[in-house]
């Protein structure tokens, strides 16, 4: 498979490596499905796509591809119209940093999108902006409301689209049979080399680092089961394996979380036999994921790492 081709499709390089080595292939929908999931530009992501359905021989994809960016489009075009002010733009910047660290909180609340996509843009962090219907209230029993945006179109720190999400035009996929034979929704095989122990960092997210929890065994079974008893209801949500991200502040382990391998890298410690630092803990870790440690073994680390955490 073609180098760059891979780049463009998969983030970690250690998948891309396995899969030059085993020759793993990819079927033109598995492709798309691939720029889709890639976290990406949203321009970027629709050019790909127009160029994957103008040299694909299939018609069904090609299809799909031109129905999702004509719904996107039309999507963002709609997101843009207020008449008459029957609507209210409210502007949600991402903190970085503090009690509110990654969430989107409300910085301001506009009748035009072009003025809160300005105030936006100034703020040098990524934003989004959701748009209301005025006076579309809902109201539960105990007297609270509810308020749903209609459509929510997210930006980047430089003002580029990431996300464009809408309520204002049917879904894309107005059926489960649809939706299972979608490149956006599809399950497929994918590729992982990764095994329980492994110490591995993530592609997205900050970088965080982890230990794949599950082993090959157990992810072979599941692939074996998506193909086979839930073939029909699996999706592209079924292609995680379960991994524990550590905390750097304090040492310990966030509980297991579900992460495409795809996103992904195998991580060499650095650090090897130097007491205090982020790779003896991961190593701790590993031996006793492989159950060859001891987990006396990993709290005395840890006591000299929240110790030089401390000092720093």
């Amino acid at each position: 498979m073609d180098k760059e081709e891979l780049e463009i499709m998969i983030p970690s390089e250690t998948v891309r490596k396995h899969i030059m080595e085993t020759g793993w292939t990819f079927t033109d929908r598995e492709k798309a499905a691939l720029m889709y999931h890639r976290d990406q530009l949203w321009k970027e992501e629709c050019a790909l796509l127009k160029s994957l359905a103008d040299r694909t021989g299939d018609e069904e994809l090609r299809g799909q591809i031109a129905e999702w960016i004509e719904w996107h489009e039309k999507a963002l075009r709609l997101f843009k119209e207020n008449n008459e002010r029957q609507h209210i733009y409210i502007l949600n910047v991402k903190e970085e940093g503090g009690y509110w660290d990654g969430e989107y909180l409300p910085c301001g609340y506009f009748f035009n999108w072009e003025e809160a996509y300005a105030y936006g843009k100034k703020e040098n962090a990524p934003f989004d902006i959701e748009k209301y219907k005025v006076g579309d209230v809902s109201e539960f029993d105990d007297g609270t409301c509810s308020h749903h945006s209609e459509s929510d179109v997210r930006f980047d720190e430089d003002g580029e689209i990431r996300f464009i999400s809408s309520g204002e035009i049917p879904d894309v996929l107005d059926s489960y049979e649809e939706t299972r034979d979608h490149f956006s929704e599809m399950y497929f095989e994918v590729p992982n080399p990764f095994d329980r122990g492994d110490i591995v960092r993530s592609c997205r997210d900050g970088g965080y680092y982890g230990i794949v929890g599950m082993s090959q065994e157990r992810w072979k079974k599941k692939v074996a089961r998506c193909k086979g008893e839930m073939a029909g209801y699996a999706d592209y949500s079924d292609i995680k394996i379960g991994v524990d991200f550590f905390n750097e502040k304090t040492g310990f382990f966030f509980p297991t979380d579900d992460v495409s391998p795809l996103d992904l890298e195998r991580y060499e410690r650095k650090d090897k036999g130097l007491s205090g630092t982020i790779d003896t803990l991961l190593l701790a870790a590993e031996v006793i994921y492989r159950e060859e440690g001891y987990i006396g073994d990993y709290f005395y680390w840890l006591e000299q790492y929240q110790e030089a955490v401390k000092s720093k």
